[in-house]
Formats: C-alpha cells, structure tokens, sequence
C-alpha cells in the first residue's frame, strides 16, 4: 500500500501496531524513560487537531520554532495530519532573522518554546495564536473535551495530497533563504522511496538531528513512522553514546559535525572498549548535507561503522540517490553518490565530452516552487525540470556521480571550466588535513587548508611547507589548467553552514 498524505500513514500505523512505542524518550520532569504508542499518538493528534480546528486554524502556514522534543513532532506531525501548512524553522537564528522568517512565511499561528514567545505574538499580532510545547497538554484537553460533546471537524478530515503540506528555509544570499514549498504527496513518496532501499532493523531509530532540516523529516521522522520501528529521541551528544548502547540501531543519520564527533570518541579504542561504550555499534552511518571527509570516514570504519552518504536536495524532498543498503551487506559504486532512487526521473543536461553537465530531476518528489519568489522558481523549475545548478555524470547502472556546482566552477581566461569541489575531495585526503577550499583569485587557482589540530607542525610556516610540497604532487597528476599556484593555511576552522557546507567566500 502506498500512502500518499501523512494522516493516512499514522493512522494506518496506529490501526495495526496501536501499542508499539512510536516515540520513546527521557523525560526530565519525570526522570525516566517514557513511551508513547502509536495509538497514543494518534489519539493525542486527533485531541490537538480538533483543539486547532475549533479555533478556526485550517489552511493556514503554522510555524515550528523550538528544540527537538516530543511535543515538537506532536504538534508537526499534527498539522501535517490536517490541511495546514507546517513551517519549521532553526531556532538558532538570531532575533532579528527569526522575526523576518515567522513575518515572510505568513504564519497565523506559531508552535514554539516558552522563550520565544514574546516574539511570536509580536510578529503574529495575536499572542492566542502563540502555543507554546511547554502548554500542550492543556491544549489536548481541551480537544478531548471538544470530542467528547461531538465535535468531529478534525477527526473526519481528508488531507489534499496535492496541497503544500510543509514550507522549509534553505540556506541562500539573504538572511532568510528560500522558501521551499513541498506536497504531501512529494513528502510521502521521497521517504517511502528512500526507506524501501534502506535495511533501518528492527531496532528504533535514534533521532539526532536538526529537526527543522529536510534530512532529519524525511529519513528519520517520517522514516520511523513508514518503517514502523519507533523512535528514540535523542538527548544530544552529550547522551549519545550511551544512547546507541541502550538503543542498537542499525542504520544512523547525522551531520558531517556529528559523524566527526562519534568518530572521535570511538577513534583508537579496543574491541572491548567500544563494546563497553556503544555495544554493537551501528552498521551504516548515512552523512547528510555534506561528505564525510575520507579521513573521517577511516576514522569510523576502525569502529565498525561505514559512513555513507547519497544525494539529494530540499527542492526534491531529499533524496535523489544512495546507497542500496540491505540486512548484511550494501551496494555503492565506488565514487558515486549511489543508485537513484525510484519514481523520479534524472538526466544530465547540456553534457561535455565526459558526460558531466547540469543534474535535472522530474518526478512527484520535485517542489511546487518557491513560496513568494516566482521569479526564482521560473529559474530552476523549467519545462517540468528541476534544474539543480549541481554537475555530474550517470553511468549505464544508474549511479550518480557528483562532481560539483555549476555557481561554484571556476572560469579561467583560457577558457577552460574548473570545479574546486573535485580538487577538494582529493586534498583532504591529505594527511593532516582538516578541511580545504579551493577558489580562483588572479585567474589562478588557490587553495585554503586548515590543519588538523593534532598534524604535529611548529607553525604556519611549517605546514605550508608541506602543504606545497603535497600539491607540487598533485599538480604534476593533472592537467595544466587544474594547477593549483597558491596554497594558504588558515590557523581557524573554515566556516561553514549548519549541515557542514564549507561557506565559499574567498
């Protein structure tokens, strides 16, 4: 059966397994692990769904502004259940941002913590619309006493599959980004495509991530429901350990950050150590928003974990391609951004003689468009196309080869196109290097390293030295045009994005 709207899922999921453990976690006011249901849950949507259609909130752009916590992906997993729109944003942005993303996303309505609430009511003008998780409870009372005297409003909703179900904020040139519009029907397809390749176990899955980002909706929240296997709701990282030991999942999704952290703790301990920290450890590690670096990745397999990562983007719901990961083994070409997935269409636009060009995708996953920029939408979605703006290749086997961005290629006045992020995967593969970027100045090429901590060099001057001579190397195995003329050491970490994209701003 294939669902197309998130109501139907919870709900079929609560007919069939109505006392599994949905979402499981710790709870600091009662100091012990708690569970909840799947038919718990969805009894607890139908009370807070009736409570938000009581008071006319239908159709409407309802914001999500808050830390990871049960009430968060109660009160998400609520209105993707009706015909409202969820609006999920970092709370980590300052102020000011804050106050222009609730303004631009025309929000009515705002799910936040009691910390951002003075806020909220500010930009909303109605602070009766401001509902903090803090609250919820009273909130679901009220709807069960609506349920009780008759009310069925909520309770017998049909949710448009078609409709904009969630409006989610990528990173971009302004403060706010852009205003990704996404169906539920786009939703529902991308984790069930995603999910059908990917072996999760019978374990739950642990949730550590941004909630407010694509990968952690579609490939944990939405995954776990799909799957059926439940959900831990992770504590941080300060717990993390201890809860992948209590926890033993399969397979695992995290941030390029997050994937560095376990690595680090696990690095250079014993069977048995790592036995006492994490148990079994994880499988499968899938990194999403940037790649592992291949240190990194070494760094996790001397545990036991293979880190792996796919391609995707919030315009299509996420997943464009992974690895197929099966209950004891996994299939990735080596190289290759994995198999793209089913239900979308993928091609190569305008390629050069090695295949490489511009990543097109069409398919239900693709976006309605940007929300209040059409002028930005006619941009990417072209002739029912979403042009990615990313480069690469497909082999006879469907695999898909990332080998850059089409804003980042840098043009030389010889003519010849070169993509930093290709000469980038290679260098950190350089002992001792942390991260790089590559960027053109003077019409040569430069590269910008910064150093592990632990590299051992007396000082700047002492890393550049072997630094050159490891690209002196490099320049002699490629082609004239791809000669990197300049190497710099930064003595900070490079900047990057919250999902570990190093910001290009040289």
């Amino acid at each position: 059966m294939k669902w197309n709207d998130v109501r139907s899922l919870i709900q079929s999921r609560a007919e069939e397994k109505k006392e599994f453990p949905a979402f499981s976690f710790f709870d600091e006011a009662k100091r012990q692990e708690v569970s909840i249901s799947y038919g718990k849950l969805w009894e607890e949507i139908l009370a807070l769904g009736t409570y938000l259609y009581h008071r006319n909130i239908v159709g409407k752009h309802i914001v999500f502004l808050g830390r990871t916590s049960y009430k968060w992906l109660l009160a998400f997993l609520t209105v993707l259940s009706g015909n409202n729109t969820a609006v999920p944003i970092d709370p980590e942005k300052d102020e000011k941002t804050l106050g222009e993303l609730i303004e631009h996303s025309d929000a009515e309505a705002v799910f936040c913590n009691m910390a951002h609430r003075d806020l909220a009511a500010e930009i909303i003008g109605d602070s009766s619309r401001v509902f903090v998780f803090e609250e919820l409870e009273q909130l679901m009372e009220s709807g069960r006493e609506l349920i009780g005297s008759g009310e069925r409003l909520f309770i017998d909703e049909m949710v448009d599959p078609k409709k904009v179900g969630m409006i989610i904020y990528t990173s971009g040139t302004t403060s706010i980004g852009k205003a990704v519009m996404l169906r539920q029907e786009s939703m529902l397809t991308s984790c069930i495509v995603l999910a059908d390749t990917v072996y999760y176990g019978e374990n739950p899955i642990i949730l550590n991530l941004p909630v407010h980002h694509i990968f952690a909706i579609e490939c944990v929240i939405l995954g776990s429901v799909y799957i059926g296997n439940g959900c831990y709701i992770s504590r941080g990282f300060r717990y993390f350990l201890k809860e992948i030991k209590m926890i033993q999942p399969n397979v695992m999704f995290l941030v390029p950050t997050q994937a560095r952290l376990l690595g680090e703790a696990l690095y250079n301990k014993t069977r048995e150590q790592i036995h006492n920290l994490v148990g079994n450890p994880p499988g499968y590690l899938f990194v999403g928003g940037a790649s592992p670096t291949g240190r990194d990745e070494e760094i996790l397999l001397s545990s036991g974990i293979r880190a792996l990562d796919g391609y995707g983007l919030s315009e299509n719901c996420g997943t464009v391609s992974k690895p197929v990961v099966y209950k004891d083994h996994y299939e990735m070409e080596p190289g290759s951004k994995g198999r793209i997935v089913n239900e979308i269409t993928v091609k190569i636009d305008n390629p050069d003689q090695n295949g490489i060009g511009e990543i097109i995708i069409s398919g239900p996953t693709v976006f309605e468009g940007y929300y209040k920029a059409p002028e930005e939408t006619a941009k990417v979605l072209i002739d029912g196309w979403l042009h990615t703006g990313d480069l690469g290749r497909i082999d006879d086997k469907n695999n898909l080869y990332l080998t850059g961005r089409l804003k980042n290629i840098i043009v030389l006045s010889n003519g010849e196109n070169v993509s930093p992020e290709e000469l980038e995967h290679t260098i950190n593969l350089f002992p001792n290097v942390e991260d790089s970027v590559v960027f053109g100045r003077d019409d040569k090429l430069c590269v910008m390293i910064y150093p592990k901590k632990d590299s051992g060099f007396k000082d700047a001057e002492d890393a550049n030295v072997f630094f050159e001579n490891k690209i002196r190397e490099l320049n002699k195995k490629n082609p004239g045009y791809k000669m990197i003329s300049r190497v710099l050491i930064s003595s900070e970490p490079l900047e990057k994005t919250v999902t570990g994209k190093i910001k290009r701003k040289y």
